[in-house]
């Protein structure tokens, strides 16, 4: 299946959000915030937040998915993962914008985790041969200029990745910021990049 068909289907696919039931979801929110601010690497709130991957194996989750359901999880995919993540770089006061993306593995890497997902009675829906839906953060470091925070990877992302992995779309939502720039690349918010 070609890039353009696969982003045809996933053109109007909403970022993933964590969803609140009330006090419990409060209560497990402002404990992944206060186990950010105590696992806070040299007190710098541009770092990010690894000890997410070493608290949560990354896998399939049942959405929608709310917060309490989220901090007891041992499983988190990358929607949640990048949502929690999201919300952590937003309590540090650090601004962060959802970012979708489009990458390309091989086929055998892929064939594994639908199968993990089918496992877990899953569809992997997120799946297209050797294309794969992806969630990250992009954190606002100065005026429109970005890093890419991949929280399955636990890495800061390269828009000029190839191989393993490459991105080959992107797509960062902001209600403020018209454009952002990443790694000296100018990328449009609120639409669909090919790179």
């Amino acid at each position: 299946m070609s890039l353009e068909s696969v982003l045809e289907r996933w053109r109007t696919k909403p970022v993933s959000r964590i969803l609140s039931h009330g006090m419990c979801c409060h209560m497990a929110r402002e404990w992944l915030v206060s186990m950010d601010k105590s696992m806070l690497r040299d007190n710098n709130p541009l770092s990010g937040p690894k000890w997410l991957r070493e608290k949560y194996e990354w896998g399939p989750v049942k959405w929608p998915l709310y917060w309490c359901e989220a901090v007891r999880s041992d499983y988190l995919d990358c929607g949640a993962l990048a949502a929690i993540s999201r919300e952590l770089f937003l309590a540090r006061g650090i601004a962060c914008l959802p970012v979708q993306l489009i990458q390309r593995y091989p086929s055998h890497v892929v064939q594994h985790w639908v199968s993990m997902w089918s496992r877990a009675g899953m569809p992997a829906t997120w799946v297209e041969g050797t294309l794969v839906y992806h969630e990250a953060c992009a954190v606002v470091r100065q005026g429109n200029v970005v890093e890419v925070w991949d929280p399955v990877e636990a890495c800061w992302l390269d828009p000029s990745t190839k191989g393993y992995g490459a991105i080959l779309a992107l797509k960062v939502s902001s209600s403020e910021l018209h454009h952002i720039v990443w790694r000296g690349r100018y990328f449009p918010t609120n639409t669909w990049i090919i790179l």
